[in-house]
């Protein structure tokens, strides 16, 4: 299971943060989750908060992809 299922999703609330950081020109978080991206099978015990559950208040929100 390890080696086809990625530890690291990039989450839509995950991306909003590290595009609200990076338009604070605070870049970090843009970093951390390239460097996940790069490996997402790997451990990346530094980035653990990447991993985590979607927390309540955003699961089931609805996107759309039309612009």
């Amino acid at each position: 299971m390890v080696h086809v299922n990625p530890k690291y999703i990039l989450k839509n609330h995950i991306l909003q943060e590290a595009i609200d950081k990076a338009n604070r020109h605070d870049f970090s978080m843009v970093k951390h989750l390239l460097k996940v991206a790069l490996a997402p099978f790997d451990e990346h015990p530094e980035l653990e908060y990447l991993a985590k559950p979607t927390p309540s208040e955003y699961k089931n929100i609805k996107l759309s992809c039309s612009s």
